[in-house]
């Protein structure tokens, strides 16, 4: 759901910013507050923690939030979500299968990523991508590795690091396989 999610996203004319699953709720909030999303796609149990934040601390509310999209839900969800302040919930197996639509006009220096720092030293910061950068930089790093079709990407770096989503922009450009490994904490 991330790569399909990141892809459709810029596809439609819209801006991707993958979150950290490892941050915690406050931490996703101050992300899609500072970028003002609009969808959040999450899982069910993500979407409860991160609505009970919202709900304990009026102030945690994301204003520009429409609806949230989740991975793991059934098929016709109700239309509203019990959360802070109603939103419209939609199962990714109905997206799935909703209309195509035609695509908004997109050029190269458009916006297309928002990659959020570590935050380290204090809250994390938005660092902004054109869709030239995500593209230039991922054919520059399949000809410095020289990737080809036939290779097999391993990719460990979660797709919220600029590292970890190159992983999976290089494999797109080569026309070789990713491989995406699904963990929060190394020892997992």
């Amino acid at each position: 759901e991330a790569v399909v999610g990141a892809f459709a996203a810029t596809a439609a004319g819209g801006v991707l910013v993958p979150i950290n699953p490892a941050l915690k709720a406050p931490q996703v909030l101050h992300v899609l507050r500072d970028a003002q999303a609009r969808v959040l796609v999450t899982s069910a149990a993500r979407w409860q923690t991160l609505s009970n934040e919202m709900t304990a601390q009026a102030s945690a509310v994301v204003a520009s939030l429409q609806a949230v999209v989740l991975v793991d839900a059934p098929a016709s969800p109700p239309p509203q979500d019990a959360g802070p302040r109603g939103l419209a919930r939609i199962a990714w197996s109905e997206l799935l299968h909703a209309p195509g639509r035609a695509r908004p006009r997109v050029i190269d220096s458009d916006l297309a990523a928002i990659l959020y720092t570590s935050g380290s030293t204090g809250l994390p910061k938005g660092v902004m991508l054109s869709h030239r950068n995500l593209v230039v930089g991922a054919r520059s790093v399949v000809e410095y590795l020289d990737n080809r079709e036939q290779d097999a990407l391993l990719a460990v770096l979660p797709l919220s690091f600029d590292a970890g989503f190159s992983q999976l922009t290089t494999a797109f450009t080569a026309g070789a396989r990713v491989v995406l490994l699904n963990h929060l904490l190394p020892q997992d």
